[in-house]
């Protein structure tokens, strides 16, 4: 019965001292994060340092940071839960907020390199007669860029191109005939391989205007892609092409 007794004693001795002890509830300081960076082609995007805003445990100068692998993979040890991502892939510099996350897919789109100095200009009498071209090409200005040794280009440079829009681009007779003339502007990709990629009109005139513009790209040949750091990039590129009638 004393046993009995003591052991009840206890039990509540127990209770009580747990009664009266605080609950803690432990903050989560950092979190490793693993992620991949994938091109807006699906591409790998390799060797592409990923800096954050956290300081380095070791080292507190620097910040944690990481460096992607050929499939694009990276991982980020030691991070706040909420942190900002940094980095420079396709011709751009980004930033992307992590907002816990411990596993990351993050798309990157290539900036818009323009060709617009002077643009491409289709021109043709207001009759049916036989329509004329003539258009200006000014070769790309890599603007905004770092560390590009060379852009992408046509085969055999900036005369060939002209050749190749001068031969296939036609002002159509539908516009003539309805007095339309205008600029398009339209944007395209050339792919680490040289294909040029997913021409869209972003600015159109309409009455077969925007349609042969985009025949023309799409039947265009490789291009000799950029180059950066020894390796093919992905550029993309906005340009304009002008048709005028001729009086």
């Amino acid at each position: 019965m004393k046993i009995i007794l003591l052991l009840l004693l206890n039990l509540v001795i127990s209770l009580h001292v747990s009664a009266q002890q605080k609950i803690v509830r432990l903050k989560l300081d950092t979190i490793n994060v693993s992620g991949r960076l994938i091109a807006g082609d699906g591409s790998n995007l390799a060797n592409v340092y990923i800096e954050t805003k956290s300081q380095h445990n070791q080292y507190l100068q620097l910040k944690v940071g990481a460096t992607t692998d050929s499939l694009g993979n990276f991982k980020l040890v030691g991070i706040k839960p909420t942190d900002t991502l940094t980095f420079f892939a396709l011709n751009n510099d980004h930033i992307f907020v992590n907002h816990g996350t411990r596993f990351l897919n993050i798309t990157v789109w290539p900036s818009m390199l323009n060709y617009n100095k002077d643009a491409i200009t289709v021109s043709a009498n207001r009759t049916s007669k036989k329509e004329t071209i003539k258009f200006k090409l000014t070769y790309l200005d890599n603007i905004g860029c770092c560390n590009i040794s060379a852009n992408s280009e046509y085969p055999g440079g900036e005369r060939k191109f002209k050749e190749y829009i001068y031969q296939n681009l036609k002002y159509p007779l539908n516009a003539i005939n309805n007095n339309i003339e205008g600029t398009v502007t339209v944007e395209f990709t050339i792919a680490k391989d040289g294909t040029l990629l997913f021409p869209k009109i972003i600015n159109g005139l309409g009455f077969g205007c925007d349609e042969a513009v985009l025949e023309i790209l799409k039947h265009s040949r490789k291009w000799i892609p950029g180059m950066k750091n020894g390796r093919p990039i992905v550029m993309s590129y906005q340009t304009d092409v002008v048709f005028k009638l001729v009086d």
